[in-house]
């Protein structure tokens, strides 16, 4: 992984803790696993995914179809199938539509020219960044991507004057703090076997800080998981143990700033704000299906002069779903004579 001034380039290697040596982005299926992660629900949203030459929703059969257009998709462990970089800018200078805005502009280099490219703006952090994938074969005559260290200084160098043009600042990252946060291949395959602790913990912070509202429902929620948790607010960081004894703290959840004390109780507070808004909608929902059967009622009663009108729908349309669609019929173009 190298780091140019506002871009980081990334060559998808690490070395196990097993020592099986390097691996790069040598195979079809890392193609396809870098496209998902750029474009996952969770790390943006729709209207921030863009793409050249391709179709972003189809991107990664187009890319291997032009790989095997030009016979260059052999999965020999030296043919390198990806570019994979991202656009980092300064947490809280612009809107994530500015930042995709500014990365299209990036993609517009002539170093892509005939390139497919996919490009994701990601929100899962406090600084805004931009994913771009690039398929190591030219979709227009074949060659592969190749960029030497005074072609990557210019790219850097264009990307660094976009950011001027809007009035941003130029960020740098230390290639210490990227390969701290970067996870081995071992810690991956464990993730996609479904058998890394690491990733179900994670996951168990991640349900429960999603549904809970406040941090004892919170605490209850990992409780009935088999978790436990230690919360206290004289320690800096909450320690989770998981049903097997393996302990892991919040700072070594990714990202760190979604996972601070701060952030979860904020989350809390957003989760009960939410839950009463749900709570007042199912009310007003409440209330309009019996408006709606009032109106039906008064209806029924006109027409056929009957005085028990709602008994009639009650034994005519015996489920709540019925009903509510009687209502719905009721309410165009009626209203409800009080005076009857």
């Amino acid at each position: 992984m190298a780091v140019i001034g506002t871009i980081t380039f990334f060559d998808g290697k690490s070395k196990t803790k097993a020592g099986a040596g390097y691996r790069g982005y040598h195979t079809l299926e890392s193609l396809k696993g870098v496209l998902d992660y750029q474009t996952s629900e969770e790390k943006t949203k729709p209207w921030l995914i863009s793409s050249l030459n391709c179709n972003a929703a189809t991107a990664y059969e187009e890319m291997v179809l032009c790989k095997e257009m030009y016979d260059k998709a052999q999965e020999d462990g030296k043919n390198r199938m990806l570019i994979h970089f991202s656009q980092n800018l300064v947490e809280g200078e612009t809107s994530p539509e500015i930042a995709h805005e500014i990365a299209g502009k990036l993609a517009q280099h002539r170093f892509f020219e005939g390139f497919q490219v996919v490009y994701a703006t990601h929100l899962d952090t406090g600084k805004l960044h931009t994913h771009f994938v690039v398929n190591s074969v030219n979709l227009e005559d074949g060659h592969k991507w190749e960029l030497s260290t005074k072609q990557l200084q210019e790219l850097k160098d264009y990307s660094d004057s976009i950011l001027r043009e809007y009035g941003l600042h130029i960020t740098q990252k230390t290639r210490k703090k990227e390969e701290e946060s970067y996870k081995s291949q071992h810690q991956i395959r464990m993730e996609q076997q479904g058998t890394s602790w690491k990733y179900e913990t994670y996951l168990a912070v991640k349900t429960c800080m999603e549904l809970a509202t406040s941090k004892e429902e919170f605490i209850k929620a990992m409780n009935r998981l088999g978790y436990q948790v230690d919360w206290s607010d004289t320690r800096k960081y909450v320690t989770f143990t998981d049903p097997d004894g393996h302990k892991l703290r919040n700072k070594k959840l990714y990202p760190q700033e979604k996972f601070s004390k701060e952030a979860m109780e904020k989350r809390f507070i957003l989760n009960a704000q939410y839950r009463e808004m749900e709570r007042k909608q199912e009310v007003e929902n409440a209330m309009d299906t019996a408006y709606g059967i009032l109106r039906l009622a008064n209806s029924i009663s006109k027409s056929t002069g009957t005085r028990y009108p709602l008994q009639q729908i009650e034994k005519d349309y015996s489920s709540a779903a019925a009903r509510r669609e009687l209502a719905k019929e009721a309410e165009k173009g009626r209203g409800l004579d009080w005076e009857r």
